[in-house]
């Protein structure tokens, strides 16, 4: 009986180490893609729309800039305490990699 019991536990932690890792996985996917995104709306918006020639790709490009810049305001809006900050202090970086700086990595803190 005792022997079933330790093979229960063993694979009760088993289940619970799978489940964690599978979390950790999907906020792991979940910060790739939100760093991707973030990058690719970085791209648009450094874009010098004076040098693009084509008027199509130029309209293309101030819509797409235009889309952003609206997302960004509509993700900042309720916050209240953003309401009350100066316009330059609203929008922060997001922490994608929120283990970097911590000390229990092998990478030294910045």
């Amino acid at each position: 009986m005792k022997h079933f019991e330790t093979k229960n536990n063993r694979l009760g932690k088993m289940l619970s180490e799978s489940a964690t890792s599978k979390q950790q996985d999907g906020e792991r996917l979940d910060r790739y893609i939100k760093a991707k995104e973030f990058r690719d709306e970085t791209k648009f918006l450094m874009k010098n729309l004076k040098t693009i020639s084509d008027p199509n790709v130029r309209d293309y490009l101030q819509r797409e800039q235009q889309q952003i810049l609206e997302k960004i305001n509509r993700q900042s809006q309720p916050q209240s305490q953003s309401q009350s900050q100066p316009q330059s202090q609203q929008f922060s970086y997001p922490n994608f990699f929120p283990n970097s700086a911590k000390s229990g990595n092998d990478l030294p803190n910045f």
